[in-house]
């Protein structure tokens, strides 16, 4: 008698089944890591953008000023010198959000790198899948200095 090679119908619905659920299980853990780096990258993002322009106050001893686009942080921001001339431009693509929760659009350092804000700026970074809000927070001190607090997401 001769024999035949191959898979019979069970067997290989029995691999699709099985391939199915590790893709089903795979597929949310994907999400978060997408969420986790897409909120990272803007949250490094603004925070090296601040500490570039606090960089360029202290090295071109003028006021260096970090603006919103439109006013509203979600969009993008730019740096500008105290010309009014734009240093470096940022874009910010949905679904990350970005909110100052004083309400100030611009950031300005003067040429000893502090800031022109009587106090703490706190900018709160959410993404539209986040269950933690805000998930990061980037601070400025009145010193200048930009730390990221880490609210999980």
């Amino acid at each position: 008698m001769k024999t035949i090679r191959g898979f019979t119908l069970i067997e290989l619905l029995i691999t699709l089944v099985l391939i199915g659920i590790l893709a089903g299980l795979g597929l949310p853990a994907l999400a978060n890591l997408m969420r986790n780096n897409q909120i990272t990258a803007q949250t490094s993002a603004l925070a090296m953008s601040l500490a570039a322009a606090r960089s360029e106050a202290i090295k071109r001893r003028e006021n260096i000023s970090v603006n919103a686009r439109g006013g509203d942080w979600s969009t993008g921001w730019t740096i500008t010198d105290s010309a009014g001339n734009q240093l470096r431009d940022h874009n910010i693509a949905a679904p990350v959000t970005i909110v100052e929760t004083g309400g100030a659009t611009s950031v300005t350092y003067q040429s000893d790198g502090l800031t022109t804000a009587a106090g703490f700026l706190n900018f709160n970074i959410t993404h539209g899948d986040c269950t933690a809000n805000p998930a990061r927070v980037v601070r400025v001190s009145p010193t200048g200095s930009v730390s990221i607090i880490n609210n999980g997401c």
